[in-house]
């Protein structure tokens, strides 16, 4: 849980600086709320959306759902 408390504090600086921010955080947003809801396979899909965008904060959620295969097949290399 404490990841996400990050993550969110992350969100709000990135809305701060503006640009494309806005699109993203929606994608991460979608994502975490699934992750609350524990569906993991729609939050490891929301969050492939925007990592493959070159988004940091869902590169690094998708990352921890791999390295603990919530949603995916636990792959410490794709992690």
């Amino acid at each position: 849980m404490k990841i996400w408390k990050q993550t969110i504090a992350i969100l709000a600086f990135a809305a701060l600086m503006g640009g494309n921010a806005g699109t993203a955080i929606a994608g991460v947003a979608e994502g975490m709320a699934a992750y609350d809801k524990r569906d993991y396979g729609k939050a490891a899909i929301e969050f492939k959306k925007t990592a493959h965008n070159g988004d940091k904060i869902a590169q690094y959620s998708l990352g921890a759902m791999y390295s603990q295969g919530e949603g995916v097949n636990k792959d410490l290399k794709e992690a």
